[in-house]
């Protein structure tokens, strides 16, 4: 009689647990009816198309997007994900303050390395943040800078000599190392010297840490605890985690040092980053606590460094396919600093019109995050579709940057799409590489003043040839859109 009474009470447990948690779910599965999408299984939804390599898992996203009726919608696991590529939909989405807040999908996973920092960060925190931080990568500070960046493109320059007139060549690492120097020194004041082989843990590490956070993101469950603490990309992300965090804590040190013998006031505008919010703790107590300024610090390095490779590399793959672009944005180099190569300065900077349309459509063609994740956190209407809270949505960013609609030559490197008559003509949120709204990039100015910089030093000095067109090239992702074969060029 006991036993089975007990068998009736251990039964009936479970059982109750699971009709309660799809009760509490119900305007979850309500709100997705609104959408297409691929059939999901109970409980783990679509999780099973993503048990592959990770540089595959761009590629089915894609694929699903491009499938089903737009917007789609996706069950990772218990989380309804639902994508908006419809400009008037992706308008509505940017421009609200209630999807501000980032996605408890990429919490997760971001802040195993960069803590409540200002990407993941959201409410009062991330507003509080934003407001310190935003002032600190002005445009008047961007150009501080350009003297600095010139030391480091002449090692960047003496590398690529190293490669002139023979085959063709993955110029990512050569870049990436450049790049990561440069923020290094903005970011935290340190001088790493990573172009000449040094302190290459950190950014090994750092590379590791995108993978490991993208892979997670996009396993379901890995985002469950008790899998997680057993798997090995949390022995992973520990090793890693502790060479970034010890990185971060020698910058501040060294910070420390610096402003205990400050001498002269002029400092102030050179000050790299990690000082401007030393300072802050010392004059205004504005960051909560060292641990917090170190994971703000690792957020702002991450994101810039990897912006820089990125679009560097690709610009000049781009440069190798499209000659004639090559050729007018050196035109406008010698027509600006004459025949003879030199240092650019800031007045001079401020005319490259050309170069800056180049970016600006090499940054299209390869834009650095594949996708914006927001959170809905109370109802809303977006167009037709009704939004309840707990769902993510998903603005996948490189197919908007393709679709025809916008762009004239979407597969193309075209840079004329950003001449001022065609910009005029399109709507501002179908180009997103530094996003838009309350949380787009912080780092935009600073970011297209070291690419300009780069960019006119190398086209004085090389020339760049590579094989194909655009629509050649396969791209996969982490955290961020890659090539996958590398950024082959050759160089004379």
């Amino acid at each position: 009689m006991y036993e089975w009474y007990a068998f009736f009470l251990l039964s009936i447990l479970p059982l109750t647990m699971l009709v309660q948690f799809f009760w509490s779910r119900r305007k979850l599965h309500e709100c997705a009816r609104q959408f297409d999408g691929p059939p999901a299984l109970p409980i783990i939804g679509n999780a099973l198309s993503f048990n592959c390599h990770h540089m595959k898992i761009f590629q089915r996203v894609r694929k699903i997007l491009n499938r089903w009726p737009q917007p789609p919608r996706l069950w990772l696991g218990p989380r309804l994900i639902l994508f908006f590529t419809n400009i008037k939909h992706v308008e509505r989405i940017m421009s609200s303050t209630k999807l501000a807040h980032k996605s408890d999908l990429y919490y997760k996973t971001f802040s195993d390395y960069t803590g409540n920092g200002l990407i993941v960060s959201s409410g009062a925190k991330w507003k509080e943040d934003r407001k310190r931080i935003q002032p600190m990568f002005s445009l008047k500070y961007s150009f501080c800078k350009i003297e600095m960046i010139h030391r480091y493109v002449d090692v960047l320059v003496s590398n690529l000599e190293n490669l002139v007139d023979g085959d063709l060549h993955d110029i990512y690492p050569i870049f990436h190392t450049c790049c990561f120097d440069i923020n290094a020194e903005i970011v935290y004041g340190l001088q790493l010297d990573s172009q000449r082989g040094n302190n290459m843990d950190i950014s090994h590490a750092i590379e590791k840490a995108y993978q490991l956070v993208y892979e997670r993101m996009v396993k379901p469950w890995l985002l469950f605890s008790p899998i997680y603490h057993f798997s090995r990309n949390k022995v992973e992300r520990d090793r890693v985690k502790k060479i970034m965090w010890d990185f971060g804590t020698k910058a501040v040190a060294a910070s420390d040092e610096r402003l205990k013998n400050l001498q002269h006031d002029n400092y102030h505008e050179q000050m790299p980053i990690v000082d401007q919010m030393n300072q802050s703790i010392v004059n205004d107590g504005m960051v909560t606590s060292r641990d917090d300024m170190i994971y703000q610090l690792m957020t702002l390095f991450t994101a810039a460094e990897d912006t820089m490779s990125i679009t560097s590399s690709i610009l000049v793959v781009c440069f190798g396919m499209y000659q004639e672009h090559q050729e007018m944005a050196l035109k406008e180099i010698h027509d600006i600093l004459g025949p003879e190569p030199r240092d650019v300065t800031e007045d001079e900077l401020r005319d490259f019109k050309y170069m800056d349309m180049c970016i600006k459509e090499a940054v299209r063609l390869a834009t650095i995050a594949p996708f914006i994740i927001r959170k809905c956190i109370e109802e809303m209407q977006i167009g037709e579709y009704t939004i309840v809270p707990g769902s993510e949505i998903c603005i996948p960013i490189f197919d908007i940057h393709r679709d025809p609609e916008h762009w004239e030559n979407p597969e193309h490197f075209h840079p004329d799409h950003f001449l001022e008559e065609n910009v005029k003509k399109r709507n501002p949120y179908a180009y997103l590489a530094f996003s838009a709204g309350p949380r787009s990039c912080i780092g935009k100015h600073i970011a297209l003043v070291a690419l300009k910089t780069i960019m006119i030093r190398l086209l004085t000095k090389f020339k760049f040839s590579a094989p194909g067109k655009m629509p050649d090239l396969k791209f996969h992702a982490d955290i961020s859109v890659r090539l996958r074969d590398g950024y082959n060029v050759k160089i004379t």
